[in-house]
C-alpha cells in the first residue's frame, strides 16, 4: 500500500500545501526537459520512452522505480517533481 500525499510530506519533510498542480496545456514535453526533472541523462530516458497508441509517455512502472531508487537516496526534491509526474499518470 503506497502512502498518501500528506505521508509523504511528513516522510520528506515538504509542504505541498500552497503549490499549484500540474494541467496540461496541450504542448509536448521535451526529452530533455523532462530529463532535466528526473536527473536522468536524456539518452537513458528516450530509451525508456513507450508508445501507447498514438502517444509517447514515460513508462509508469519506470517512474515508480526511479521514486524508489530517489527516496532510498534520500533526493527529496526530485522525489516530489518525479511523484507529480507519476500521479498525472494515475
Amino acid at each position: 500500500m503506497a502512502p498518501v500525499i500528506e505521508e509523504f510530506e511528513q516522510i520528506l519533510g515538504l509542504s505541498v500545501e500552497d503549490k499549484v498542480p500540474y494541467r496540461y496545456s496541450g504542448q509536448r514535453t521535451s526529452i530533455s526537459t523532462l530529463a532535466g526533472i528526473l536527473k536522468v541523462h536524456p539518452i537513458e530516458l528516450e530509451s525508456k520512452m513507450a508508445f501507447k497508441g498514438n502517444s509517447k509517455g514515460i513508462p509508469l512502472g519506470y517512474l515508480e522505480g526511479h521514486l524508489r531508487r530517489l527516496a532510498e537516496k534520500e533526493i527529496g526534491e526530485t522525489f516530489m517533481d518525479v511523484l507529480a509526474l507519476t500521479l498525472e499518470f494515475c
